[in-house]
């Protein structure tokens, strides 16, 4: 099925109506281009394109006596070889602007016919007949026979000819040999006799009645050449020089211009890393992130820590010493709105997930009676390029994680609280543990199973 057919574009249709038919369809199409299956969005892309091309031809070519034949003969060009279609194109274009309907359609007809177009071919002869356009005839075929004798007798003439050819250019070979010979002869005894002379005269010469002012020119002069000698070598080693220093700039900033773009394009595939923090699942299944393991920190700090009327401290070293009878606990006035809890790795960690025990887990009565994280933001740094996500925490006890979709690169991580859930009794907001998850195939391979992984995975069996 050709692009006239897919479109659906009827043969009596007018310049507007295939106007506004062909956006209606680029409309149509353009919708396509968003389907999830990729051979469809493929399709969609390509009908786009050429609708796009016969949209804009549609505009040139004006009021046509049979516009939906001119759109026909496009899209069969498009069809088969797209290559062809602007020179078609153009064809038209220029026929129905200067009103020269002869020679323009005349090869559009031989275009069709080589095609093999013979239904398009036929109503482009009634439309000629209808503008008063003159059909040549096709010219009579010879016999085969008095073909065949006709390229025996251009064969005998074609060798003939070729023979004669290559016994001139023998002949002329040889002569042109031989007077070469004799030029080069002449040459030669010409220098011969010019050393000569100079030979005999050199000898005539009567060195000693030379005055020594004569001498005295000659030595300035070949001074002068020294000097002039000496002046060019250096003026051309200084330019060799300035060339090769002009080439290795040229060399350095090239290297610096790519330095900078593989930069621009790590910290671009960094950005979209750090991006798949968005896609993520809160579970609380064991399940499904038992075959993780837990990546302690190299530094954990709080923008607040509470300390008791005893002088205990409740610091962030509690949340990484897998024991739910301990917690860190905020202490600012009020619910703890805008704390922040920051965790610095040693390097750079791929992390797939972050495990919370949210408030206060030593009993169910202590969790109700302190306040819990609620809305968190999580923001992320590595590599220079931050991305921050927010995520809502669920009001329960036990093992809570934030699964992300594809491991996501950390340095650093700072968790602010955005919001809690209100304890019955305390004000102050409590997270008992916290952990950092990794593939246990990214853990086994960098060998670094810390302490704090293995006590975490020991918490969560528990």
């Amino acid at each position: 099925m050709g692009l006239y057919e897919i479109l659906g574009i009827q043969d009596n249709w007018t310049d507007a109506e295939i106007a506004t038919y062909l956006s209606m369809q680029r409309s149509v199409w353009n919708s396509r281009r968003v389907s999830p299956k990729e051979s469809e969005r493929r399709e969609a892309d390509l009908r786009v394109r050429q609708i796009d091309v016969l949209e804009g031809a549609e505009a040139r070519l004006g009021d046509f006596i049979h516009p939906a034949l001119v759109i026909k003969t496009l899209c069969v060009a498009i069809d088969n070889r797209y290559s062809d279609y602007y020179g078609l194109e153009e064809g038209l274009i220029r026929s129905c602007s200067l009103g020269n309907f002869r020679g323009e359609f005349r090869s559009v007809m031989g275009y069709l016919n080589q095609i093999g177009e013979k239904d398009l071919l036929r109503a482009w002869k009634e439309t000629l007949e209808e503008l008063g356009v003159e059909i040549p005839m096709p010219r009579k075929k010879r016999p085969e026979e008095e073909v065949r004798r006709q390229e025996r007798r251009q064969q005998e003439e074609s060798s003939g000819k070729r023979e004669q050819r290559a016994e001139t250019q023998q002949v002329r070979r040889r002569s042109s040999s031989g007077r070469e010979g004799e030029v080069l002869n002449s040459i030669f005894r010409a220098i011969r006799r010019f050393f000569r002379k100079i030979k005999r005269a050199f000898r005539r010469i009567r060195w000693s009645e030379i005055p020594k002012r004569i001498w005295a020119v000659m030595a300035v002069i070949l001074a002068a050449v020294v000097v002039l000698v000496v002046l060019i070598g250096r003026v051309n080693t200084s330019k060799r020089a300035a060339a090769e220093q002009k080439a290795q700039e040229d060399a350095a900033a090239a290297a610096s211009l790519a330095a900078e773009e593989q930069v621009k394009q790590e910290q671009e595939a960094l950005l979209t890393a750090l991006k798949g923090m968005d896609n993520f699942r809160l579970r609380t299944d064991e399940a499904e992130f038992s075959t993780y393991q837990g990546v302690k920190p190299a530094s954990c700090n709080a923008s607040s820590v509470l300390v008791g009327t005893t002088g205990k401290s409740y610091g962030t070293e509690y949340l990484f010493d897998a024991d739910l009878a301990t917690s860190w606990q905020e202490g600012e006035d009020g619910d703890g709105v805008g704390v922040s809890i920051t965790s610095i790795f040693a390097s750079k960690t791929q992390v797939r997930g972050i495990a919370f025990w949210n408030g206060n887990e030593i009993s169910q009565e202590k969790f109700e009676a302190n306040n819990r994280l609620k809305d968190i933001t999580v923001s992320v740094g590595c590599g220079g390029q931050t991305w921050s996500a927010s995520y809502t925490l669920q009001d329960a006890m036990g093992e809570q994680v934030i699964l992300f979709d594809q491991p996501v690169p950390m340095e650093s991580v700072v968790i602010r609280i955005d919001s809690v859930y209100n304890g019955s009794v305390y004000q102050d907001t409590v997270l008992s543990e916290l952990s950092f998850l990794e593939d246990d195939s990214a853990a086994n391979a960098s060998g670094d199973m810390t302490e704090s992984g293995e006590a975490d995975s020991s918490a969560a069996d528990g």
